[in-house]
């Protein structure tokens, strides 16, 4: 790693740190993982759990209607998800590109991409599994996120090994926060 990136991978790092103990942190935590791994949009979020049920949805330049729109009409066209399943990749700290659960042929013709995706000018994905929820029964299914338009290059492998670690810090960082509101919980 050069100078420069290491010093991004390092303030990234105390982002994800400083978020773990104060939520309103997170808004500058996906910033910063989303400028690291040169993307325009970053979504850290629990899929299966919604928020009021104790999930979580922290993004950068996701915005909360994109995220309703998803839930409500086109999870059943999320193609890139149903191929991650099929494929075994939901495994705590697998990281994943989009062209490699969908070929991209056939992903641009899909419905997920050309009525939702290509609205929002979202074409590639480097997603990473914080927890699988297999590994760590009491921490839900995790996921990070981030997008790529059609005019951004594609995702390489160093941007895999970059995501790699990322995904350890937001594991540390999530399990921690979580603790923490449930011991507060527990004290209220």
């Amino acid at each position: 790693m050069n100078n420069e990136l290491l010093h991004q991978f390092s303030a990234t790092v105390e982002a994800i740190q400083a978020a773990a103990l104060r939520p309103e942190a997170w808004t500058q935590a996906m910033q910063s993982i989303a400028r690291l791994m040169r993307a325009p949009r970053a979504l850290l979020f629990t899929p299966a759990l919604a928020p009021q049920s104790g999930g979580f949805v922290m993004a950068h330049e996701v915005s909360e209607p994109f995220l309703i729109e998803w839930s409500n009409h086109y999870l059943v066209h999320d193609i890139w998800t149903q191929r991650a399943m099929e494929q075994g990749q939901i495994r705590d700290g697998n990281v994943a590109f989009g062209q490699e659960l969908v070929p991209d042929t056939e992903f641009v013709q899909s419905i997920f991409y050309r009525e939702f995706l290509s609205r929002q000018d979202i074409r590639k994905l480097c997603t990473s599994i914080v927890f699988a929820g297999q590994e760590h029964p009491n921490l839900p299914l995790t996921v990070c996120s981030v997008f790529r338009s059609s005019q951004c290059p594609d995702f390489e492998k160093s941007d895999r090994s970059l995501h790699t670690l990322i995904a350890r810090h937001l594991s540390l960082a999530i399990g921690t926060m979580l603790r923490l509101r449930d011991a507060q919980f527990q004290l209220a």
